[in-house]
C-alpha cells in the first residue's frame, strides 16, 4: 500500500488506521503456496481516502495461477506423425501428434500415453510410453518422449541357380516368426533376435 512517502506491506487481512486522506496505491504480487502460485485478480488498484470515521475497505483476492503443459517428441522420421495422448485433470482427453504446449493448463494429476508408430516399415518405440504425474497451479509441467528404432530388416539374397531356375529360402526367428521366400527380397519390421536362414542345403545364422 502507497501514497506518497507512505508505504507499507501486508501479508496478511489489516486495518490501517490514522492514514492521511489521499489516493492509495494497492499493488499484490504472486504468492507460493503450499498447492502452487497464487495470483491476484486484480493486481493493482487505487483507494481513494477521505477525513472520516467510517472504514474505506479494499479486497484483494487470489486464484490459482494457470499452468502449462510442455510435449516434447523426437526421434521420428521427418512428416511421422506421433500416437500420444494426455488426460488432463478433468478427464478430458488431449491427442497429441508432434510437440506441443498445452497453455493454459489445469494444475493437479496429468497422465500420458505413447504407443508404437510405424513409418517406412518400421516400427519406433516411445520411450517412456507411459507418464502419471501433477503440476502445481503456475507452474511448467515437461514431457518428453523420444522414439527409437526397435525392428530391423534382413535382405537375404538368392543367386547363382541355373535360369529358369527357382530358389526356395526359409527364415525363421523369435516368436515363431517363420517365412518362405522364393527370390531376393528384403523382409521388414523385424523384432530384435537371432534368425535363421536356409538355403537349399545351406545354413546360416544372421543375429539381428
Amino acid at each position: 500500500v502507497q501514497s506518497g512517502s507512505f508505504s507499507r506491506t501486508i501479508t496478511a487481512s489489516s486495518v490501517l488506521s490514522s492514514l492521511t486522506p489521499g489516493t492509495y496505491a494497492i499493488s499484490a504480487r504472486d504468492v507460493r503456496a503450499p498447492t502452487g502460485l497464487m495470483r491476484p485478480t486484480q493486481p493493482t488498484q487505487s483507494l481513494v481516502l477521505s477525513a472520516s470515521a467510517i472504514n474505506v475497505s479494499a479486497a484483494v483476492t487470489y486464484a490459482p495461477a494457470p499452468a502449462a503443459v510442455d510435449v516434447t517428441i523426437s526421434g521420428l522420421p521427418g512428416n511421422t506423425s506421433a500416437v500420444l495422448s494426455l488426460t488432463a485433470p478433468d478427464g478430458s482427453l488431449n491427442a497429441i501428434t508432434a510437440s506441443r504446449r498445452i497453455s493454459p493448463a489445469a494444475a493437479g494429476r496429468w497422465q500420458m500415453s505413447a504407443a508404437n508408430v510405424q513409418s517406412g516399415g518400421f516400427t519406433y518405440a516411445p520411450s517412456p510410453a507411459t507418464r502419471d504425474t501433477t503440476v502445481s497451479a503456475g507452474d511448467t509441467l515437461r514431457v518428453p518422449v523420444a522414439y527409437a528404432l526397435s525392428t530391423g530388416a534382413i535382405a537375404p539374397a538368392v543367386t547363382g541357380l541355373p535360369q529358369g531356375a527357382t530358389g526356395f529360402v526359409t527364415i525363421t526367428g523369435p516368436g515363431g516368426f517363420a517365412e518362405a521366400r522364393t527370390s531376393t527380397a528384403t523382409i521388414i519390421d523385424l523384432a530384435p533376435g537371432t534368425y535363421t536362414v536356409r538355403l537349399l542345403n545351406a545354413e546360416a545364422n544372421i543375429d539381428e
